[in-house]
């Protein structure tokens, strides 16, 4: 096909110029600032440019207009292709070098790209816009004049790779890695648009600890020092475990470990209210201490120390009766709610530990003896009572009571069974008792009944002692 020069192409009316090309139009360079247009040029071929390519308008320097039809545009009505780079803005022209990239615009100032839909598709316009002005430089994709992503001048690096997002870090390791040579922070902050007070934290860690830091308050809640070993803190299904090697935690909450549990009071001065660990059941609240050693030996499993003397409170929230007990130099255990010795109540037991006496303020009542001595069985007929000569012989070889056996000095005394065992013998000791005031009521009858006779005798030995002597004065 023959070519045609662009003068021999043109139309002789002033008002419009149209260049129909129906295979191929090509040139080795076309500039088209040396052609004046009075209208439009509509190409509804292809245009195939193999040099260089300038378009820009002379009067209204760095304005090209793609997709716009107005009296001086380039309508494009079917597709527009552009093999290799191309450059728009007011510093490409002539003698400039070829753009480095596809697309590349070029301008004095701030340069934008605008995306935008027509009528019969959506109405949202984009805008991709980078920024020089001062202060700071930046880059910023917006709609509806709201932008939704900047990158500013001084910005981390991010790198959006194949396995995650890394920021300032050229390798993420993980779906989201963030680098920092001191402290990476995440920082989650609530404004106060929608109504709610608003709020800042941080999240971030280090090589001392990981924490999460209440920016707003100037709290720092919850940490995790970087000495923290393997399932050091374990939260499953409402329950939590300290030191727990992975098994499933046995309670709400499983400590596992040889550092013990410390609930402590630092405010200075203490605060008046006290410090407790609170055990609720809505049926069933216990305590239980376990050593699991197969050692038997005594071990101290609840201890309590008290500037004074630590009690403990039992409380009946069905009566409101209340009994407490404690220890200090002596064992105290009351009627009521705590109180120094000398608030004691009516009813009291006290151990006194400097003299081990044991005081009481009511009666003790105990479960009865064995009675393995008899007890009140030496009444019966069948018993085999000793009598007084059997028994004080028995006792004297034994060097004690016979049924009350031994009791050695210091040594540990079955009060209740002690006490039986001195029953019987008490009981032994009335019937000799009674015994012998039979015997002496026996003997004392005796004995007034001779005392009478005697009397009788006396008289009658004196009455006739006087007619003997009567009868001797007379025969003098």
């Amino acid at each position: 096909m023959a070519e045609r020069t662009v003068e021999e192409s043109m139309p002789k009316t002033p008002k419009s110029i149209v260049a129909s090309v129906a295979a191929l139009l090509s040139a080795t360079v076309l500039h088209a600032q040396d052609v004046t247009h009075p209208g439009n040029v509509d190409i509804v071929g292809d245009l195939n440019v193999s040099g260089k390519t300038f378009l820009f308008d002379t009067t209204e320097a760095g304005l090209l207009n793609v997709g716009e039809v107005n009296a001086e545009s380039l309508d494009v009505s079917i597709a527009a292709s552009i093999v290799g780079n191309a450059c728009i803005g007011d510093a490409c022209g002539p003698g400039t070098a070829s753009a480095p990239y596809p697309l590349e615009v070029w301008t004095t100032g701030d340069a934008g790209i605008s995306l935008v839909g027509d009528a019969s598709g959506p109405t949202y316009g984009w805008n991709i816009e980078a920024l020089y002005s001062p202060p700071v430089g930046r880059l910023t994709i917006s709609t509806g004049g709201s932008p939704f992503f900047t990158i500013e001048d001084s910005a981390l690096p991010v790198r959006l790779g194949f396995s995650g997002v890394g920021i300032n870090n050229s390798l993420p390791q993980t779906e989201l890695h963030i680098s920092d040579t001191d402290t990476p922070i995440v920082r989650l902050e609530q404004t106060s648009g929608s109504g709610f007070d608003p709020q800042v934290w941080d999240v971030g860690g280090n090589n001392v600890n990981f924490f999460i830091n209440n920016v707003t308050d100037g709290e720092m809640p919850f940490r995790v020092l970087s000495s923290a070993t393997a399932n050091t803190l374990v939260v499953e299904d409402s329950r939590v475990s300290i030191g727990n090697s992975g098994d499933p935690a046995e309670a709400g909450l499983h400590i596992v470990g040889n550092r013990g549990l410390l609930v402590e009071d630092t405010s200075l001065p203490p605060s008046i209210a006290p410090s407790f660990v609170h055990f609720r059941s809505g049926n069933y609240a216990q305590l239980l201490i376990e050593t699991l050693s197969t050692t038997t030996e005594p071990r101290s499993a609840l201890r309590l120390v008290n500037n004074g003397r630590p009690e403990i409170v039992m409380a009946n929230s069905d009566t409101n009766g209340e009994w407490s007990f404690g220890a200090g130099t002596n064992f105290v255990l009351k009627q009521g709610a705590i109180g120094s010795d000398s608030s004691v109540k009516t009813r009291h037991l006290i151990l006194y530990g400097n003299s081990g006496d044991l005081e009481i303020s009511g009666q003790i009542i105990t479960g009865g003896p064995t009675c393995s001595g008899g007890c009140d069985a030496v009444f019966s007929d069948d018993y085999d009572l000793l009598s007084i000569a059997e028994h004080a012989e028995k006792m004297f070889a034994l060097g004690h009571l016979p049924n009350v056996g031994p009791t050695e000095p210091g040594s540990a005394v079955n009060i209740t069974e002690q006490f039986g065992r001195l029953l019987n013998e008490l009981e032994h000791a009335h019937i000799y008792i009674a015994e012998l005031e039979e015997r002496d009521r026996r003997q004392q009858n005796e004995i007034e009944a001779m005392n009478a006779r005697h009397s009788a005798e006396i008289s009658e030995i004196k009455a006739r002692l006087n007619q003997l002597s009567e009868l001797i004065h007379s025969r003098n």
